[in-house]
């Protein structure tokens, strides 16, 4: 059976009756209405469109592409509705709570440059539905990982994309009157559009502080970053889990590697522990091929220094969100700086050439003047009839 028809069947409701889908649209609608409430309070806006089953099968009917993702819960495929092209995700293996939780957040951040913009849901499955304005089909993790990836990210584009990040889950911790915590970071979770821009999804796993509390207690860690995390107060949850996940995010971005993986020999690698290495060991190949020289040598050791400060053990000693979106905007501002100074330097260079052309033209007109007015003295001198068009003078009187 071909993509286009596992997408069709997928999402076509087998003989459901009406009855059957507005009983679905009763139970998950509830659900997110009272996601809503728990979460934000009189505060939420609700700008969500109700997209029916049929709209859905229709606008995903003539599509062959689909996208792979980071777990085996989800899968998201690309449409057109009201002639605009769409993305379309659907949860088969989770539960409506974390659902209706990812609608009910996405719906509050959607507005955020860096939040893959949620256009509207459809509550007639029996998992709800996720429609998203499109914004390009490929994950951070499909760049970094994949192999045979001809779009190769350089390191500024790298750098952009930590500071995208940072900004969405900034946002998250102080843009609601109470903190939610993303959870479960993941480069599969991130979506690079055309210009390099991150946009961020999936905020199933998003989870609210209670007021007056700094932690929320779980069992077990949630999310293939945080689970590098083995220190005993992981299990509970505050904001600097975030800033740990990030941490091991910005590793990734600067050697290029996954998370975990095995070497030549089969060993496990860790990320954390592989960084230790000298710079040139472990920044991304690709990088390195740039060149940079000493400047951009300076900015990996700053990158790699602000993410090892964000998985330290103790969580107390990892910095805030919101320091370390403003040390990134640091590091890149050197970039630009030194990009703006050596376009100053190439102007100065180039001006520098001009004007010792310009000069040396001149000095040069000046001596063949001078050289030619010599020559007319010193035949007037000798008698000599003057070159047509000179007057003949003879101590400083006209002939």
């Amino acid at each position: 059976m071909g993509v286009r028809k596992i997408i069709v069947s997928f999402f076509r409701p087998r003989q459901k009756d009406e009855q059957e889908r507005s009983l679905n649209f009763q139970k998950s609608g509830g659900a997110l209405l009272e996601e809503l409430i728990t979460t934000f309070g009189a505060r939420y806006k609700n700008p969500i469109r109700s997209i029916s089953a049929d709209e859905l099968v229709k606008a995903t009917s003539g599509t062959d592409r689909r996208i792979d993702m980071s777990n085996d819960f989800d899968f998201m495929s690309t449409g057109s509705l009201d002639e605009r092209p769409i993305l379309v995700r659907k949860c088969t293996g989770r539960i409506l709570k974390e659902i209706v939780r990812d609608i009910a957040v996405t719906s509050q951040m959607s507005h955020h440059k860096n939040v893959l913009k949620l256009i509207g849901c459809c509550m007639e499955f029996e998992s709800p539905a996720l429609v998203y304005e499109y914004s390009g089909t490929s994950t951070l993790s499909d760049l970094l990982h994949e192999p045979g990836n001809h779009r190769i990210l350089s390191w500024k584009s790298r750098l952009r994309i930590a500071n995208d990040v940072a900004n969405s889950i900034t946002y998250l911790h102080t843009g609601f009157h109470t903190p939610l915590i993303y959870r479960g970071l993941d480069p599969g979770k991130i979506i690079i559009d055309n210009n390099n821009i991150a946009k961020l999804f999936d905020f199933s796993l998003c989870i609210s502080l209670p007021p007056g509390e700094l932690h929320v207690e779980v069992d077990g860690q949630v999310g293939r970053l945080n689970s590098l995390d083995t220190t005993p107060s992981s299990r509970f949850i505050t904001q600097k889990t975030d800033v740990y996940s990030f941490g091991v995010l910005l590793l990734m971005l600067l050697t290029g590697q996954r998370a975990m993986w095995r070497d030549q020999e089969g060993k496990l690698v860790n990320i954390v522990v592989f960084v230790n290495k000298g710079l040139n060991q472990i920044v991304d190949p690709h990088v390195l091929k740039e060149g940079g020289g000493t400047e951009q040598n300076r900015q990996y050791k700053a990158f790699r220094e602000l993410a090892l400060c964000c998985i330290k053990p103790e969580k107390d000693d990892r910095p805030e969100m919101i320091d370390v979106a403003k040390e990134l905007k640091r590091i890149a501002r050197h970039i630009h700086i030194e990009e703006v100074i050596q376009v100053d330097r190439n102007y100065k260079s180039k001006s520098y050439v001009y004007h010792t052309v310009f000069i040396c033209v001149l000095l040069i007109g000046l001596v063949i003047f001078c050289v030619s007015r010599v020559s007319r003295v010193e035949l007037s001198m000798k008698g000599l009839p003057p070159m047509q068009g000179e007057v003949k003078t003879i101590n400083n009187y006209e002939l």
